[in-house]
């Protein structure tokens, strides 16, 4: 029980940390575009690979 505690006070600080910087990161709009930009593409690109691997297995 108390590594499942330090394990969910470890996440949630992570969690914090991230929100402060995703809060800093979108203060500045065009790199939001960028990063939102470059996200769907991961994005896409995961799809895009799934769809390819799916095919491939028939």
């Amino acid at each position: 029980i108390e590594a499942i505690q330090e394990a969910l006070i470890a996440l949630t600080k992570l969690i914090t940390s991230l929100s402060k910087e995703f809060r800093q990161f979108r203060d500045v709009s065009l790199v939001k575009q960028t990063a939102e930009q470059e996200w769907h593409q991961e994005i896409k690109n995961l799809i895009t690979c799934r769809d390819f691997t799916s095919l491939m297995r028939r």
